[in-house]
């Protein structure tokens, strides 16, 4: 079965085709949380299925967060799904510049400058947000979904 990045949603699928998706749902505080995965489908008789996702978060999620967030990132190079944007050796700066940022976030917000991570944090969503100014410092398959979690990181600390 195919692993699906979300640059690559929605997913169509004929009738007999199976695919396999991972879904991450992050709590961020310890109390009880609830989401929900709509399916819909051209099915008369079930347009939508409704998956239920349901957990608590744990101290220091957002310290986690910002762990996955680098080795996210960290995959992401390693499968050449995640690149430097430039050209020549540019492109290397410009990844390992992106990358410096983000753990320069992460030591932030563990040492509890939370404002500080936040500007480190929206100056690198602007750097892989796909306009053009300021410049992207990285590209690839992968961008969509780091930058989405560079948000949500974002979202998490309060900064939006």
């Amino acid at each position: 079965m195919p692993l699906l990045s979300a640059s690559e949603l929605p997913i169509v699928l004929a009738p007999g085709d199976v695919v396999d998706v991972t879904i991450t749902f992050f709590p961020t505080s310890a109390v009880l949380h609830q989401g929900l995965l709509t399916v819909v489908s051209d099915d008369p008789d079930e347009s939508f299925v409704f998956v239920d996702l349901l957990g608590n978060g744990l101290a220091g999620a957002v310290e986690d967060q910002a762990t996955v967030l680098e080795a996210a990132i960290g995959a992401g190079v390693a499968a050449g799904t995640l690149v430097g944007s430039g050209s020549g050796n540019s492109a290397n700066g410009r990844l390992q510049a992106f990358a410096n940022m983000i753990d320069a976030a992460g030591d932030l917000i563990e040492a509890g400058f939370i404002e500080d991570a936040c500007g480190q944090l929206r100056s690198a969503s602007k750097r892989i947000d796909g306009d053009p100014r300021p410049p992207d410092f990285v590209a690839g398959d992968d961008a969509e979904l780091i930058k989405a979690e560079i948000d949500f990181l974002l979202s998490s600390l309060g900064c939006i």
